[in-house]
């Protein structure tokens, strides 16, 4: 894993595309969470866990990868995944709210750009 020193125009496109993601599909939520989880003794290490509808898990941790089809074991990711988002508050998974701090957010990095001369 290595860490990625973004230009700030990077970040406002990142952003730009996470807001019309939310803006543009309905299936597509966000979420601002806080210690739900594991504490990672590497900062550079990141889990990423994809459930793709009943069909599969994708499980992504700083190198290592894994394909989970078993259905099983889908259906208890799902119901985890179910409870963790009940556990979220309103208002840090409100569509309408996210989209506002993430625009903001665009405004104020693009205070920090330098001026193209």
């Amino acid at each position: 894993m290595n860490i990625i020193d973004f230009e700030i125009e990077d970040i406002i496109m990142i952003i730009k595309n996470m807001i019309n993601l939310i803006k543009t599909y309905d299936n597509y939520n966000f979420a601002f969470i806080k210690g739900i989880l594991p504490q990672n003794e590497n900062e550079n290490e990141a889990l990423s866990v994809f459930i793709k509808e009943r069909d599969s898990i994708h499980i992504e941790y700083s190198k290592f990868t894994m394909l989970i089809q078993e259905p099983m074991v889908i259906n208890a990711f799902e119901d985890n995944y179910n409870k963790m988002w009940e556990g979220i508050s309103l208002v840090d998974k409100n569509k309408t709210e996210i989209i506002k701090w993430l625009e903001q957010q665009v405004n104020l990095l693009k205070k920090q750009q330098p001026l193209l001369i």
